[in-house]
């Protein structure tokens, strides 16, 4: 058996093991919690030194 047929044999396993496998539970509950808001959205005024400062920073941390 060369490598190929090896690795061929293996996603051949994986898919059939993931099409196998039966519907997670909870997974209605977790969709439910990252569904977007209806519009229009809450607006907030921003300040700008805040958000300078909160850039610096982010910048700085990157580094």
């Amino acid at each position: 058996m060369n490598r190929r047929d090896f690795l061929k044999g293996m996603l051949i396993a994986s898919c059939v093991g993931l099409a196998g496998l039966p519907k997670l539970g909870g997974v209605e509950e977790a969709e439910a919690s990252w569904r977007v808001p209806k519009l229009p959205w809450g607006y907030k005024e921003l300040d700008p030194d805040e958000a300078l400062r909160r850039g610096h920073l982010g910048y700085m941390i990157g580094e």
